[in-house]
């Protein structure tokens, strides 16, 4: 790789890549692969996951610049931070749905099991408590319901916050105002 391609602009290189070179693609690669993967890593909680996700990133990107649907007027590296935010969103998501799925399963291995009358009708119970409080969450606005989901998976509120892009009070507000809903929703308040 020339010297000269170290020192240009992110957007000669983008221009560059999208007619073929691929040394200026090698550039872009060096700049931001490190930076996106420790962000990748804070948003998922897990390296394999994350170097998953900067690879699908990587892969988005450069589908979007050869196919010339990258428009150059900002800045390379917020468009890749919003490609890798968007993929690790996207894991995120696969993981709660994966989660729900699991603790469904198992609630319904357990209703399964012969454990006599009073516990199948606690496990009942709580399993229409548990689908009546997933509704709840389910007809929040998108953006209370996207904090509640990652809360309940234990990310805490800075890294919610960043996941979301918003600043960490407006954050916990949501999370607040999110919990009121399902409150009035299942009728607590």
């Amino acid at each position: 790789m020339s010297a000269t391609m170290k020192k240009m602009a992110d957007e000669q290189l983008v221009e560059l890549f999208s007619n073929g070179n691929d040394a200026a693609f090698a550039e872009l690669d060096r700049r931001y692969s490190e930076p996106m993967l420790r962000a990748a890593i804070r948003k998922v909680n897990d390296a394999d996951l994350a170097n998953d996700v900067l690879q699908d990133s990587w892969i988005k990107v450069c589908q979007t610049i050869k196919d010339h649907k990258y428009e150059n007027r900002g800045k390379f590296g917020a468009f890749m931070s919003t490609v890798v935010n968007n993929k690790a969103l996207d894991e995120i998501d696969k993981r709660t749905r994966k989660t729900k799925y699991v603790s469904d399963c198992e609630i319904n291995d357990d209703l399964a099991g012969d454990n006599g009358a009073d516990e199948l009708e606690e496990k009942l119970e709580r399993e229409e408590k548990l689908d009546k409080i997933l509704n709840a969450v389910n007809n929040l606005p998108e953006n209370q319901r996207r904090v509640v989901e990652l809360r309940l998976q234990e990310v805490k509120f800075k890294e919610i916050a960043e996941i979301v892009g918003c600043p960490q009070n407006t954050a916990l507000s949501r999370y607040r105002d999110a919990r009121k809903n399902i409150e009035k929703e299942l009728g607590l308040q």
